[in-house]
């Protein structure tokens, strides 16, 4: 455990201003922050994961081809998100609503994907090995969710529409 809330420290760190800079990026910027952060996170799951070195032969390629539809997925949520709270305030009822649709499938989309590595790597390695990558992928996610949510302005603090 103690070794996780350490990660997840890292994890804060490591996005530390984030939510600040968000709004100032470009697509460029976002790939390249995605593809550092890739590699600081492959680093903390070498160290949470620690595997034998058959179980490494068969995780490490599936978790970089992971890690890159992950960061595929990355961007369409940080930009729905960015969307989101640029617009909200304007934002008529139907298209509040399919913004939400639109988040929503992007996050069911992240829990599909890592479903569909945990069965390969529960396949290809262990169940055990594949339980790992599930719990630390869930930690990350989940920590990194709270934190960029932390920044953000609740709906409620807006009037409410009338609904047409």
């Amino acid at each position: 455990m103690y070794r996780i809330v350490t990660i997840a420290l890292s994890v804060f760190i490591c996005c530390s201003g984030i939510q600040q800079a968000s709004a100032q990026l470009n697509q460029q910027e976002i790939t390249i922050m995605q593809t550092l952060f890739g590699m600081d996170k492959r680093a903390m799951a070498v160290q949470a994961m620690k595997l034998s070195a058959p179980d490494s032969i068969a995780f490490w390629p599936l978790f970089d081809k992971y890690e890159m539809q992950r960061s595929e997925l990355s961007k369409r949520r940080i930009d729905l998100a960015q969307g989101f709270a640029q617009r909200f305030p304007n934002m008529s009822h139907a298209e509040i609503d399919a913004m939400i649709d639109a988040m929503d499938d992007a996050e069911d989309d992240l829990r599909d994907l890592i479903m569909d590595y945990y069965d390969e790597i529960k396949e290809r390695s262990s169940a055990q090995t594949a339980a790992m990558f599930y719990e630390f992928e869930t930690y990350i996610n989940n920590a990194v969710a709270i934190h960029l949510q932390q920044g953000v302005s609740l709906v409620a603090q807006f009037p409410v529409k009338p609904k047409p």
